[in-house]
């Protein structure tokens, strides 16, 4: 399936808005990343779930993302679906809360603390959407979303399903669901039951209060950073090396917080270009607004490699990455083609446009034609040959089969891309011959007319 087809039958679902190359650094608290091929946002369960299944049919890349919060997209941005689900409804009933996967986690803070329902307080603040916080199990101040969870329903590609406590399987910072994308299957969460001990209102919003102050100065809420990026550390699984170097009062519960180490390696005030380490909170970068995904990249790993050097571990990011996945051979040289076509032709006139530079040799016009066959190219206008490229690129994951829906190819399912990697080589290779052609032309028209 194309994207202009997948365009085509998303849009034909009820309640449901189908963009065009959306710039995802709108939808992403860094306010990084580039565009993804296609954008989709529902309220409506049953669209959501039919959305899915026709993504799964598909065979084009594809993933769901709650507010962005986590989220570190590619500068060049994400060739594939985009789907989010904004569904927010949510229902205190007794000791419990059910609320759709959509809610925003401070919603449901602030019905809990409002009802006299303890547990969530020290959650407040914390953005993004409840079913992302179940996903990657939030947690702030000695409390995670996990001690709440009584029960999730889930789509996992074929049915919508239930899981009670013990089937979300939950960690620090993870989940089954979490596990399920990074198998390739994600199980998509739809709504949550969570089950609350009682507690008073009047105490509740107080505290919930005071620790949203708190969070505040640390991340106001105009900074474009996703909160901490490396997650906190178990002391008893450290090195010997790293164990002996932390100060007894810095463990709490057994952790260790990022934050020491790397206070430790001289993280505050690093920066590179627009990416930088705030003054006061060593796991704290943010984006000071003209920063690009490839700086964030050079800066985390910077601070990764010096703790690494001084404590003999590696740090893990709790962000997530998109648009990151391998790519086929001579597949960005596809892409580039048509701006560095743009880049040639800027200035040249029709005659230009049609002169040969010798008897017997090709114009520009005629390369152009073999570039981008049945699409007559117009001087005024690159249209045409972009609305060549872009059916061309847009049948690419059905004609390569690179694409995995929901993961990364498998080493053991290669051999058969094989002879589609080739075929893409052929033709990036053939557009670079094409280029050159062109830009001697351009020299020859210029520089030494004919008389």
């Amino acid at each position: 399936m194309s994207f202009d087809e997948a365009q085509r039958r998303l849009a034909a679902l009820p309640s449901i808005q189908v963009t065009r190359n959306e710039p995802l650094s709108r939808h992403t608290r860094f306010a990084l990343g580039g565009p993804a091929t296609l954008f989709a946002d529902t309220a409506d369960e049953a669209t959501f779930v039919e959305a899915l299944r026709l993504l799964h049919s598909a065979r084009l890349p594809w993933l769901v993302i709650g507010l962005g919060t986590n989220l570190i997209v590619a500068d060049r941005g994400y060739r594939g679906v985009v789907l989010r689900y904004t569904g927010s409804q949510i229902e205190a009933t007794g000791a419990s809360i059910h609320a759709q996967a959509g809610a925003t986690l401070q919603s449901v803070v602030d019905l809990s603390t409002a009802a006299g329902l303890q547990g969530m307080e020290s959650l407040t603040g914390i953005p993004g959407n409840l079913g992302a916080a179940i996903y990657g199990n939030a947690g702030a101040y000695g409390a995670s979303l996990s001690d709440l969870v009584r029960r999730v329903r889930y789509f996992d590609g074929d049915q919508i399903r239930e899981a009670d406590h013990a089937a979300c399987q939950f960690r620090y910072r993870g989940s089954i669901f979490k596990q399920s994308r990074l198998a390739g299957q994600p199980w998509l969460i739809l709504s949550a039951e969570l089950y609350f001990r009682p507690g008073d209102p009047a105490a509740l919003q107080t505290k919930a209060a005071d620790i949203l102050a708190t969070r505040n100065r640390k991340y106001p809420p105009e900074m474009k950073c996703a909160g901490s990026i490396f997650k906190n550390l178990i002391l008893a699984e450290l090195p010997a090396q790293a164990r002996a170097a932390v100060p007894p009062e810095v463990v709490k519960g057994g952790k260790v917080p990022a934050a020491w180490f790397l206070e430790d390696v001289g993280a505050k005030g690093l920066t590179n270009g627009g990416i930088r380490v705030t003054d006061y909170h060593s796991n704290t970068l943010y984006n000071t607004g003209n920063g690009t995904t490839a700086q964030f990249l050079e800066l985390t790993a910077e601070l990764k490699n010096r703790v690494r050097a001084r404590h003999n571990f590696t740090l893990e990011e709790e962000v997530q990455k998109v648009g990151f996945d391998e790519r086929p051979p001579g597949l960005d040289q596809l892409e580039s083609t048509p701006f560095i076509l743009q880049y040639l032709l800027t200035g040249l006139t029709p005659e230009e446009l049609h002169t040969r530079p010798a008897e017997g040799a090709p114009s520009i016009a005629e390369i152009l034609a073999q570039m981008a066959p049945g699409h007559p190219f117009a001087l005024s206008s690159l249209e045409s040959f972009l609305q060549s490229r872009r059916s061309l690129l847009d049948s690419l994951p059905e004609e390569a089969e690179v694409v995995v829906v929901g993961g990364r190819t498998p080493w053991s399912a290669r051999d058969p891309l094989v002879a589609p990697a080739l075929n893409l080589a052929e033709r990036a290779a053939q557009d670079l011959t094409h280029l050159i052609q062109i830009a001697e032309i351009i020299r020859a028209v210029k520089y030494y007319p004919q008389p």
